[in-house]
């Protein structure tokens, strides 16, 4: 391999790695949007999951309190 060819591999592979850079930080990019839209899904849940067990509270005491019909 003469010197020429040499540079040319070496050019070609900094140009390479220089792409796989650019394509490392848009995935990192992305990967962190990600985790915030888990975060935000997450917290949406949790809000959920409280709103359901109120639900399950008052319809226990609507059911209690209609025993046969009357309320006691």
């Amino acid at each position: 391999m003469d010197e020429s060819e040499y540079h040319s591999i070496v050019r070609h592979l900094v140009a390479i790695m220089t792409k796989q850079d650019a394509i490392n930080q848009r995935h990192d990019t992305h990967l962190e949007r990600l985790d915030s839209a888990i975060g935000e899904i997450k917290t949406a849940i949790q809000g959920i999951n409280v709103t359901m067990a109120g639900i399950e509270r008052l319809l226990a005491r609507t059911l209690r309190g209609s025993d046969n019909g009357t309320e006691t």
